[in-house]
């Protein structure tokens, strides 16, 4: 998914491409910024929704 995309859908969007065998994993999200992470530990699955942290509060 372009990154123009991501942002438009607002925080917390995801995009994600993993290799057939899923040795290989590549995330794509939105939060302030696009965030990209590698993995050959992980994949996406499963995807649960998390509370953000605040240093204020």
């Amino acid at each position: 998914m372009p990154s123009n995309e991501l942002k438009r859908k607002g925080r917390g969007a995801t995009d994600f491409c993993c290799t057939r065998d899923n040795k290989l994993c590549v995330v794509k999200w939105f939060d302030n910024r696009e965030v990209i992470l590698t993995s050959t530990y992980k994949c996406v699955d499963p995807v649960e929704p998390v509370r953000r942290w605040d240093k204020r509060q």
